[in-house]
């Protein structure tokens, strides 16, 4: 089961954090302008944190 369980304005971009549920585990992902993101989250990030991922460049770049 998925479901959005937040919605941040960062920027221009509108950010969702999705929760995904399979029976015991959770983990959380990230959609920003209606397109998903790869990163996986163990926590649900908070605004701060939500912003820093979708604007920094990834790692190694």
């Amino acid at each position: 089961m998925e479901r959005v369980i937040a919605t941040y304005h960062i920027g221009v971009h509108d950010v969702d954090v999705l929760e995904s549920l399979d029976d015991d585990d959770a983990w959380y992902h990230l959609v920003v302008d209606g397109l998903s993101r790869d990163t996986v989250l163990s926590a649900p990030p908070d605004l701060d944190e939500a912003a820093e991922l979708i604007l920094l460049p990834a790692r190694g770049e």
